[in-house]
């Protein structure tokens, strides 16, 4: 007997910016990002997106998240400066193709 049959669905990331400002505890910045369906092209709405920080980071900095709205935009905000983080997804059901890491 075989297990549930699980769908996959492909996501990419278009439509990408950042920029560097200065808080007052540091250099911060933010990643915005657009999320779409890698077949259709449609936006995707209420996904989580994660960025994890790289090997060396402070822990303050390591895990930085957002939900895409109607329009499938999301923003990382509060980023570490000179941090480089990889950009995911946690639900396991949908993948993440071409992604880039944001510093």
């Amino acid at each position: 007997m075989s297990g549930p049959i699980q769908k996959t669905i492909l996501l990419s990331i278009v439509a990408t910016t950042g920029g560097l400002t200065l808080a007052s505890c540091g250099a911060s910045g933010a990643f915005t990002g657009t999320l779409v369906d890698g077949m259709t092209g449609e936006p995707r709405a209420e996904v989580r997106v994660l960025a994890r920080a790289g090997d060396g980071a402070d822990l303050s900095c390591n895990v930085r998240e957002a939900t895409t709205d109607a329009a499938g935009t999301f923003t990382i905000a509060n980023t570490c400066g000179g941090v480089r983080y990889a950009l995911g997804l946690p639900d396991e059901s949908l993948l993440l193709v071409g992604a880039p890491a944001i510093e």
